[in-house]
């Protein structure tokens, strides 16, 4: 869920928080310290029905990254829902779609912009051989 709204609509998505998962290790300290941040398992499993909804805060990106293999965990905004993303031009994408859902009705904007997450974490799971 879209968390905090704001009273402007910006046309781009700046990264409150970025930061490369490329191990288990770095996995393990990213979850630990980011996984008692409110909204942050819930946003991550929320694109990842596979995954147990019962997953900890630092519990849930281990088991992306075991799914999905290496990627970017990012917090779209200060507002924004955490997402996580195995390329580049995927993050970039769900950025732009998080810009632009916020300009619209927030229900089938923000449904959109889950779909589109989700999409991608299946077609990451589906490269790693996961699926």
């Amino acid at each position: 869920m879209f968390k905090r709204p704001t009273s402007h609509t910006p046309h781009t998505t700046s990264f409150a928080e970025l930061r490369d998962i490329d191990s288990s290790a770095a996995a393990r300290r990213v979850g630990a310290e980011f996984g008692r941040e409110a909204h942050f398992a819930a946003d991550l499993l929320r694109a990842r029905p596979w995954l147990s909804p019962e997953l900890s805060g630092r519990e849930a990106l281990s088991a992306i990254l075991e799914g999905e293999w290496t990627g970017f965990l990012a917090l779209l905004g200060e507002d924004g829902p955490w997402v996580y993303a195995t390329s580049v031009r995927d993050l970039q994408e769900l950025a732009r779609l998080y810009a632009t859902f916020r300009q619209g009705p927030i229900g089938a904007t923000e449904r959109a912009f889950w779909e589109a997450a989700a999409a991608q974490a299946r077609a990451a799971r589906a490269r790693w051989g996961k699926a």
